[in-house]
């Protein structure tokens, strides 16, 4: 039996191919002593490289961003998951319900773990919470006073200065809310 065959043969009933003594992890093709092992052997190599060959590593990181890129764009295209490559992507989205469905439960814990309140946006004012940055809002509105402020400060001047009906006025012949005066038919 070559090498390869013998991975397989592993492989394929769920035992560990390095140690060959435990089962596998569900959906992996290590047994978990031996994932941990190897994950502390990659940190390892990856501090030394990025310690003493900081070229390398550097290298090596823009590498593996080409790849993600790669594999992202290839994943779309076949409509499959972009996280995990296996099941088929929610409509309208890029990932499955199970990748999105953890996302979401890992962003909360990432909330909760720096001491932010993992409240939806829509739930925010409710509460008197500015819905943005979670300050408290200002009286009567759903923004706190400094989003507020940004926000009128960021909108157009004149909401009617460049409406698509205005254009259209102008090209048949309305100027500066004039009454109509259409061109002269020959």
């Amino acid at each position: 039996m070559t090498r390869s065959e013998w991975y397989q043969y592993l492989k394929e009933r769920g035992i560990c191919v390095l140690c060959v003594k435990e089962d596998a992890v569900k959906g992996k093709i290590m047994c978990a002593n031996c994932l941990d092992k190897n994950n502390l052997s990659s940190q390892k190599y990856f501090e030394k490289i990025k310690s003493n060959d900081p070229k390398r590593y550097a290298e090596i990181l823009a590498n593996r961003s080409v790849q993600q890129c790669e594999r992202r764009k290839q994943r779309v295209a076949q409509g499959v998951c972009t996280l995990c490559g296996k099941r088929p992507a929610k409509s309208g989205r890029k990932s499955c319900e199970l990748c999105l469905y953890k996302e979401r439960i890992r962003r909360r814990a990432n909330y909760i773990e720096h001491g932010q309140d993992p409240l939806p946006r829509h739930e925010r004012p409710a509460y008197g919470l500015c819905y943005i940055c979670l300050e408290p809002v200002k009286n009567g509105y759903r923004l706190c006073e400094k989003c507020y402020t940004k926000r009128v400060r960021n909108m157009p001047t004149s909401s009617t200065k460049n409406h698509i009906w205005r254009k259209a006025n102008q090209i048949i012949g309305v100027r500066n809310e004039q009454p109509y005066e259409f061109a002269k038919v020959r």
